[in-house]
């Protein structure tokens, strides 16, 4: 699959940003997730997406997914602390299930299925972020106010 491709050539992303050819691609008209932000929001992510420091970041990240399942797989229940999991809708069994269990370590807690969305259109996709802002918005008003998260949708 591409995906799996993409991942394993990774590596060679902030070299290739040094030699320009992300600017390139970006410049060129090309796109990767965020082709429907405003015009100034755009250009500064692809601006930065263009650059090893970006790369080096994410090389970075995955390097440390096995602590970070490991962390994960260790967090206990969380009581009556306000959490809130937004979820990009999967056709993965799996990883539904993840993310209720995740949603199950709080007794005062929200989760959001956005439909139609994928992990980057969640921030990427003005009506996907929307919804995800609004579970933000919501928690933090929980959190302030002692009351049950509820995020408008």
């Amino acid at each position: 699959d591409s995906g799996g491709a993409i991942t394993r050539m990774r590596w060679s992303f902030p070299w290739l940003a040094r030699l320009g050819l992300f600017r390139y691609y970006f410049e060129r008209g090309g796109e990767i997730d965020f082709e429907r932000l405003p015009a100034r929001a755009h250009s500064e992510t692809a601006a930065f997406w263009s650059t090893p420091r970006f790369h080096e970041s994410v090389l970075d990240e995955f390097g440390r997914f096995d602590e970070i399942f490991l962390q994960a797989r260790q967090l206990g229940p969380l009581g009556d602390l306000p959490l809130a999991v937004v979820t990009a809708d999967t056709k993965s069994a799996a990883w539904r299930r993840l993310q209720n269990e995740l949603a199950g370590l709080s007794t005062q807690q929200t989760h959001v299925t956005i439909p139609g969305a994928s992990h980057s259109s969640l921030v990427f996709d003005p009506e996907h972020a929307q919804h995800t802002t609004a579970v933000i918005v919501a928690m933090i008003e929980a959190v302030r106010g002692s009351a049950p998260p509820q995020p408008s949708q």
